[in-house]
């Protein structure tokens, strides 16, 4: 007799024999023998040989991007939800059994984000101990609270994304991994140096975990995203592999009925010139594309944040580093507008493209760059570091766009 509890084994043994099956496709036993048996073997050599004599280079990272890291480690991962698009013939009928595989599939997803944490934390927290003197204790107290904070955030992320669709789940997304991100890394070793603070967010923490999980567990109308989230998370890696084959495969598109920005199709330039039509295509094209606008305030925000997470000298050299960086990222947009089949059709003279070339990268990159050299200004020098930041930031992309439009 089938039970919810047979039913989700059943689905859980399916899915990770999926997974295997992807992967021995790609691993045979040559590939097992000749790399990835040597290439494991390398890494457990070198993690050894790290623990005698760590790198001297550990000693020069800073607190701040260390925390940043076992953040990301929190943020990534996803809530399993085990439902499949079969079931709306006779399970979803059965409240009951839903409400029993949610949870199971909830209780497996805890349990396998604290393996998988806990794993993370093996690796790197012992150069916690070595380089930054670091004691057990706090590790341990870093892994539960980064545990419980990373859980939560996924659940949150969940539960948003059953309500919101679109660019509005995208900002919320943005702004709860920038808000989430300062708060624990300007506050983690505060807390765990605490003990009282320590046990006060931990309760918390674990309070507000199980909220969550009673809220999704109860919450109702989410069977179609659920279907489509564990049909992503089943296919996850065969298109990863897909890609690395170089197969590309297109994500479904939301059409929406008009463009978030510039759905008049009104012009940007008053002049109308080869140089200005260019531009404008590749400017509106880049504020039509969703993908391309979360990728760009991405690249941004980590850019900031990495760049700000350095001493001073370091940060200044980072800083013209990431200015060309910037000014590259930019002109991947500009070199896929010129590559379209509908620009490929005319024929562009070499001088306009160079000028188009180069009049955009600037246009597209310096919104960016200036809000980034405006904030690492102002955590260098205050108000008057953002005002030379904006300055010294603006020049040096103009020279850098020049070099870089005759190349893209």
């Amino acid at each position: 007799m089938i039970t919810t509890n047979k039913l989700f084994y059943r689905r859980f043994i399916s899915y990770w024999k999926f997974q295997y099956n992807v992967w021995r496709t790609v691993i045979d036993w040559m590939v097992a023998i000749y790399i990835v048996i040597p290439f494991i073997a390398f890494g457990v050599y070198q993690y050894l040989l790290w623990w005698r004599n760590p790198p001297a280079v550990l000693g020069l990272i800073p607190s701040s991007l260390i925390m940043a890291i076992f953040y990301c480690i929190a943020w990534s991962g996803n809530i399993r939800i085990f439902i499949q698009q079969a079931d709306q013939l006779f399970l979803l009928q059965q409240q009951s059994w839903i409400r029993k595989i949610i949870k199971l599939s909830i209780t497996y997803s805890l349990i396998w984000h604290l393996f998988m944490i806990g794993f993370q934390f093996l690796l790197i927290g012992p150069f916690l101990v070595i380089c930054f003197n670091f004691t057990a204790i706090l590790v341990l107290k870093l892994f539960f609270i980064s545990y419980l904070l990373g859980v939560c955030l996924q659940l949150i992320k969940q539960l948003v994304g059953l309500r919101i669709r679109g660019y509005k789940r995208s900002v919320f997304f943005i702004a709860l991994f920038i808000c989430a991100g300062l708060v624990y890394i300007n506050n983690a070793l505060y807390v765990i140096n605490n003990l009282i603070l320590f046990l006060s967010i931990f309760l918390l923490l674990l309070l507000f975990l199980g909220l969550l999980v009673r809220i999704r567990i109860n919450i109702k109308g989410s069977f179609v995203n659920d279907v489509e989230r564990e049909n992503a998370q089943l296919l996850k890696y065969s298109i990863f592999l897909f890609k690395l084959s170089g197969v590309n495969i297109e994500k479904k598109k939301i059409r929406r009925k008009r463009p978030l920005l510039f759905y008049n199709s009104n012009r940007i330039f008053k002049k109308r010139s080869t140089i200005n039509v260019l531009v404008e295509l590749c400017i509106k094209t880049v504020l039509r594309n969703s993908k391309y606008l979360l990728n760009y305030v991405q690249f941004m925000i980590l850019s900031t944040l990495f760049v700000g997470s350095f001493p001073f000298w370091w940060r200044l050299v980072l800083w013209v580093i990431f200015s060309a960086i910037f000014v590259r990222f930019v002109s991947i947009y500009w070199q896929a507008v010129m590559a379209s089949e509908f620009v490929s059709l005319f024929q562009w003279k070499v001088e306009d493209r160079i000028f188009a070339a180069r009049k955009a990268l600037f246009l597209m990159t310096i919104p960016g760059f200036l809000l980034m050299s405006f904030v690492l200004g102002f955590q260098s020098f205050s108000w008057v570091g953002a005002l030379m930041a904006l300055l010294l930031g603006g020049t040096s992309i103009y020279y850098i766009t020049v070099i870089f439009s005759y190349f893209v």
